[in-house]
Parts: structure tokens; sequence; C-alpha cells
């Protein structure tokens, strides 16, 4: 039951960072320069630390795959690192910018997929998430219409 219940949380907050992403954020971002928008884009990514909490749940359940633990929290944090520095370059001026956030939207996108992946396959109890089982119901879903747009935006402009 719980995977139903957690599964259907995610769907209908994907739709609704969706609704508001496209009815609200895109509009205002076009309007930016493109350096700019791409640096608004990136935000969720400065965040991404929040993916640690994969390592100090597996420490102490067992329940929970040490493998998606660490890759979970390793990735993550590679992507915020550099959507960290793809910020400060950006806000700078900096040439490297584009190619950092271009190197954070790639980095981030394979976490995602690889993590999510590995929730399924390593059996990732989703009832022992406890206070945690927000992240991935809430903020998963700003990640993904965050790379879907940085995509966007990075191959076409605006």
């Amino acid at each position: 039951m719980d995977s139903i219940v957690f599964n259907l949380q995610f769907v209908l907050s994907t739709i609704a960072w969706g609704l508001l992403a496209s009815w609200f954020l895109v509009p205002w971002v076009r309007g930016m320069k493109h350096e700019q928008a791409i640096l608004i884009l990136l935000i969720p990514h400065l965040f991404r630390d929040l993916g640690m909490y994969a390592m100090a749940t597996a420490a102490f359940n067992p329940a929970f795959s040490e493998l998606w633990a660490k890759t979970t929290a390793y990735t993550d944090a590679a992507t915020q690192l550099t959507a960290m520095l793809a910020v400060i370059s950006l806000h700078f001026g900096w040439k490297i910018g584009l190619p950092v956030a271009w190197l954070c939207n790639i980095i981030g996108s394979v976490a995602y997929v690889v993590s999510t992946w590995l929730t399924s396959s390593t059996h990732v109890p989703l009832h022992e998430l406890a206070s945690s089982w927000f992240l991935p119901v809430f903020f998963l879903p700003v990640l993904l219409w965050s790379h879907i747009y940085l995509y966007r935006f990075l191959i076409r402009g605006k």
C-alpha cells in the first residue's frame, strides 16, 4: 500500500509543479537574459545536499541499501557543487558559466535516473523513510521539471 500512496503523491506533485512551472516560471524567465534564466533554473540544484538523508537513513537502518544511499548522496553532492559553480559563474558573467550549467544538468539528470532506478531495484522500504518521505514526493518533481527546462533553455536558448 505504501508504494501506491508514494507513487500517487509523486505523480500528483509532478503534475502540480509542471503546471506551476509552465504557467508562471517559464514565462517569467523568458523575459530575462539567457544566462540569468539558466541561473534561476539551477536554483533547486543548490539544495541537492538533501540527498545526504540517504546516508543517514542507511547508517541506522540495515533495510536500506548502502549502494542506494551512497549513490544518492554522492551524485546529489556532485550536482550541488556543479550547480554552485555554475550559479557563481553565471552571476559574475564568467565564460565557464554555461558549460558548467550543462555539466550540472547532465550529472544531475544521471543522478536522478540512477537513484530512481536504485530505489526500485534495491527495494528501498518506502514505509521506513519516515519524515524523509516528503523529499521524493515533493522535491524530486521540482528537480525533474528543473532538468527538463534547463535542457530546453540550454539547447534552444529562450
